[in-house]
């Protein structure tokens, strides 16, 4: 697969620039072309990966925005995907590192030439028109462009926490950090601030400066890294900070300073997500961050900083940070955030994009097969030798695997692979009545299925990989359908569990910790399971868990906590008879929340005491069934 990663400017040190970059080269690890392309470019680009320059005529920044927009297509016309790190027409994904320029921007900045072609470019991937894939790297933005433009919801697929690979702690920090802290000039016991931002203002740098002035001569020593942090030296003098700032000039390689600081310092006027913050967190940081912030959620998660309220007022970041220089304060802080990094980075975002990439580029224009039928390309070439796909998939034999009043699941060997067959044969007036009278809204064919498992599949979440599906009829109580997926190899976790030799308890724990952190994937993006039972979770070889059965799924933009509670007390309920321990309940909190499970416990307590209580109604309904 050939992929072109399109941007406006690509040079080393720029955070949007070392995503592309980051994205470009783990592609190019896992077997894929990776093409940067660009109108401007400085540096070199990574090891392996080629960049292609689209010059185009000078003039304003606007028009050289459009002039790019119309040229760059002629560069990718030999490439498999296209996703866009800049708002562009065109794109099969964009992911989304800005904000939305209709929702922030006021009206009279709208009507001027810049503010119109920048809405055009926006609208080219978020009009309800556009065919664009967006890849949200925060709940609130996703909400915000929705908002917006009007985009749908399944065009949206929610990225997990983006952090450049280059900035992880080293195994040895403790020493790292000393050597950090002797090569720049600091006591080993001093306190130290951090701000990292190239356009100062834009990050809050004047608001830091103030905040230090009020702490007067208990000011930590601030390090100050951006290019457009040099221009508030005679403001830091002014305030008496000269001695106090130690300026680092532009955030070439600052991971001396990660390691050096105690506390990073974020009140930013506006940023769409502060991967800087979450650069923080993983190296055990402490940090102040305004709530315009998109990963601001990961602060306060992580109980490892303060989250400033919206809109700012500086006394509110002066008392922060002295609320943050009270004895010992630093040092929990920084404990708390080493014991959430596992947890809050337990998925890579850099992996999770290549993985929407490669999705897409599988199952991106599916060939028709035949009327009502919709194919991934795996799934055409499977069926090209069975004659009438929907003919075939309603004779098919197979070993039956579970059978309902209407629905039944079929193992099978297709061309050689071993595949999983489900079939509808119309559900009824009755049953559509009664979905509806109890406020539900009911499952009529297998197409709900498909749309779930290609949603999941661009998120990255294991779930059995969608082949074909076909729908007949134009009745609802009455029509057929069809779902073909590929077979999971592996075990089911009941099945294991209730094997000899026991499951070790160290297993058990990973296996929670691995359930917490896919349910929260999988609520983040606004999915609800609604039979997330224990008996539909499965182990691959690679050690990951997937889970299967989703014709019930359903999507919102954002779960409240009603199903929430029903999906967490279903697998509450299910696990029960299997001795589930103290620790590896522990561990399913920490990973679903991202956060040390003590904080979890405090912080969502109404949201588990809600779950505790369907588990109980789940379990005495049992009860009564059993005792019939």
């Amino acid at each position: 697969m050939r992929v072109a990663l399109v941007l406006h400017r690509d040079f080393p040190t720029g955070g949007l620039q070392r995503d592309a970059r980051a994205v470009a080269s783990l592609l190019l690890q896992r077997g894929h072309e990776a093409i940067l392309v660009a109108r401007d470019g400085e540096g070199e680009p990574p090891a392996g990966v080629a960049r292609r320059l689209v010059p185009v005529p000078p003039g304003t920044n606007h028009g050289r925005d459009l002039a790019f927009a119309s040229a760059y297509r002629a560069a990718v016309t030999d490439c498999d995907v296209v996703i866009g790190f800049d708002k562009l027409p065109g794109l099969d994904l964009y992911y989304a590192a800005d904000v939305s320029y209709r929702a922030t921007r006021g009206a009279w900045v709208k009507a001027l030439p810049r503010g119109r072609a920048r809405r055009a470019l926006e609208a080219a991937c978020f009009a309800p028109g556009s065919v664009t894939r967006i890849l949200a790297l925060t709940a609130a933005q996703r909400d915000v462009y929705a908002a917006a433009w009007g985009t749908p919801a399944e065009r949206f697929t929610l990225l997990p926490p983006i952090r450049d690979p280059l900035y992880r702690p080293p195994a040895d920090w403790q020493a790292a950090r000393a050597e950090a802290r002797a090569g720049l000039g600091l006591a080993p016991d001093e306190p130290v601030a951090l701000f990292i931002g190239r356009d100062a203002t834009l990050k809050g740098f004047d608001r830091v400066l103030a905040a230090l002035a009020a702490q007067g001569p208990q000011a930590p020593r601030l390090l100050a890294v951006g290019d457009g942090t040099e221009g508030y030296r005679a403001t830091a003098e002014r305030l008496g900070l000269a001695g106090r700032v130690l300026w680092q000039g532009g955030p070439s390689d600052v991971r001396h300073c990660f390691l050096a600081a105690d506390l990073l310092l974020h009140p930013a006027r506006r940023d769409n997500t502060a991967k800087v913050a979450a650069e923080a967190l993983g190296y055990g940081l402490g940090v102040i961050i305004s709530g315009t912030c998109g990963y601001a959620p990961l602060v306060s998660d992580s109980g490892a900083g303060l989250v400033l309220d919206e809109p700012f007022a500086q006394p509110d970041l002066d008392a922060a940070l002295a609320h943050a220089l009270h004895p010992g304060r630093l040092a929990r802080w920084r404990g708390r955030a080493r014991a959430a990094a596992p947890h809050l980075f337990a998925e890579d975002g850099i992996a999770a994009t290549a993985h929407a990439i490669e999705t897409f580029h599988r199952e991106a224009a599916p060939p028709a097969v035949s009327g009502g039928m919709r194919a991934s390309r795996s799934g055409a070439a499977l069926l090209a030798g069975v004659g009438d796909p929907f003919a075939w998939a309603f004779a098919a034999a197979g070993d039956l695997r579970r059978g309902t009043a209407g629905r039944e699941t079929l193992g099978l060997t297709l061309a050689g692979q071993r595949v999983f067959l489900k079939r509808y044969r119309g559900v009824g007036w009755g049953e559509i009545l009664k979905n509806w009278l109890q406020l539900k809204r009911p499952i009529l064919d297998a197409l709900t299925e498909w749309q779930r498992l290609g949603e999941l599949a661009l998120l990255g979440l294991p779930a059995p990989e969608r082949l074909a599906a076909g729908r007949q009829g134009t009745s609802p109580a009455a029509r057929r359908s069809f779902l073909l997926m590929r077979a999971l190899e592996g075990f089911a976790l009941e099945d294991r569990i209730q094997e000899e030799p026991p499951v070790p308890p160290g297993e058990r724990r990973r296996w929670a910790r691995a359930l917490g952190a896919y349910a929260r994937r999988l609520h983040g993006a606004g999915l609800a399971h609604r039979d997330f039972y224990f008996c539909h979770w499965f182990q691959q070889p690679d050690g990951r868990v997937a889970l299967l059965d989703w014709h019930r799924a359903l999507k919102r933009r954002r779960l409240g906590r009603r199903w929430l509670a029903k999906d967490l007390g279903a697998l509450l309920a299910s696990t029960g008879p299997y001795g589930v321990t103290r620790r590896e309940v522990l561990a399913f909190l920490a990973a679903y929340h991202a956060a040390p499970a003590s904080l979890a416990r405090r912080r969502h307590g109404a949201l588990w005491q809600a779950a505790a209580t369907r588990a109980a109604r789940i379990q005495a309904r049992e009860t009564r069934r059993l005792s019939r």
